[in-house]
């Protein structure tokens, strides 16, 4: 259930090489194709089944690193024997060990105050992941470092299993807030992931030649949609999750339409647009162009 790579490999090359085993590398950001385990490692990268699988963080489970001596480390999970001989050593590794406990202990209370709890945080350094010394480990310091405290020459990584079957529910919204205020109730239907898209990134598939014979899943012209994932064991279940979801948007009255798509290149479709969502806004013409916040 594990892998062990070097942080050049980009992440579609490597779900292809392990997709005969069934399984997958979990954080699945839309650049995929090009993007690579160490940049996620990175910056603590999530991607479209983060409800589910959580961020990098949870899937790192040890990193070689190069430190700024030059020194090669290997970061991993310590027990209280192992972490006392790192913070009684000598040398570089042993005086980061330090002072981390250090900065970690002396701000606990400010840490256990203002660090946010949501599922996607991904900014700032992980200080409270080490708030105990049990287990200790430095590798959870480096993802989401953005490169600053060392170099990750490897990393062993966890390993999920691929989903049996997958159907979408498009739900279309008259704006992105509405769309918004429909996520709470979702997530009650235990979703493997909600994307949204907003009516400028429509608009730019809709004007691209590659991407608007594929968009027969919209209906009317919405301000938002969200693209709702769930994962199953066969077409009756999935059936059974994407028809409950539609029938509680129509109770609740949010959205005023939805589509279900069981069919793989139905599916595609769809992940297409959300894929080429960010180089379609780049690809405005003229100098006023769309800022990516939380693209």
């Amino acid at each position: 259930g594990w892998a062990r790579v070097q942080p050049g490999i980009v992440l579609d090359q490597l779900n292809r090489q392990i997709a005969p085993l069934n399984l997958q590398y979990a954080p699945d950001p839309t650049t995929a194709n090009r993007a690579c385990v160490g940049g996620g490692v990175g910056n603590n990268t999530c991607g479209a089944h983060s409800v589910i699988y959580g961020k990098t963080l949870d899937h790192v489970q040890e990193l070689q690193v190069v430190l700024a001596n030059a020194a090669e480390a290997y970061l991993r999970p310590l027990e209280f024997g192992e972490l006392e001989a790192k913070l009684s050593g000598t040398g570089l590794e042993s005086e980061i060990y330090r002072n981390l406990r250090r900065i970690a202990q002396d701000n606990l209370a400010e840490i256990q105050a203002r660090y946010p709890n949501i599922m996607r945080r991904v900014s700032g350094y992980n200080l409270d992941e080490f708030l105990t010394d049990s287990p200790f480990n430095l590798s959870r310091m480096v993802v989401g470092s953005e490169g600053t405290l060392c170099v990750v020459t490897e990393a062993k990584i966890n390993l999920v299993p691929r989903p049996v079957m997958t159907a979408l529910s498009v739900l279309h919204f008259i704006d992105i807030f509405q769309a918004s205020e429909a996520v709470k109730e979702i997530l009650n239907h235990s979703p493997s992931s909600i994307e949204i898209m907003d009516k400028m990134v429509l608009d730019r598939s809709r004007a691209s030649l590659g991407l608007s014979a594929n968009m027969a899943f919209i209906e009317g012209d919405p301000g938002a949609i969200l693209a709702v994932e769930f994962y199953g064991e066969s077409e009756s279940e999935l059936r059974s999750k994407v028809e409950g979801l539609k029938h509680d948007m129509e109770r609740r009255r949010l959205g005023y339409a939805c589509v279900n798509l069981l069919d793989g290149p139905g599916q595609a479709n769809v992940w297409g647009v959300r894929k080429n969502g960010l180089g379609l806004l780049m690809s405005m013409h003229g100098d006023a162009k769309p800022l990516p916040f939380v693209e």
